[in-house]
């Protein structure tokens, strides 16, 4: 399966690039955390998880256009994942 991984703010720092076509044997969006973090190191990992393994509630994610509320969220080939930071102001 493969899906369209798009990144924005600081991951695309850690990457390298802002939109990359992953390859998964899995079908979770932990599955995919877990092939970034395979291919682009642990650092991924640990930015987009917290202490608890749950997702950083610092990042959005979205597949589909639709936001995910935790790693057990499915993917689908040809799915599109969108992950941003949060936005905060003063």
């Amino acid at each position: 399966m493969a899906v369209t991984v798009r990144v924005y703010g600081v991951l695309r720092s850690i990457l390298g690039e802002s939109r990359l076509e992953v390859s998964l044997s899995g079908s979770s969006v932990g599955d995919l955390i877990d092939e970034l973090a395979a291919k682009y190191g642990d650092k991924i990992k640990q930015e987009l998880l917290d202490e608890d393994g749950s997702l950083d509630c610092a990042y959005l994610f979205f597949v589909g256009g639709e936001p995910v509320h935790g790693l057990s969220q499915g993917l689908e080939n040809g799915d599109e994942v969108v992950i941003t930071t949060m936005i905060a102001g003063g």
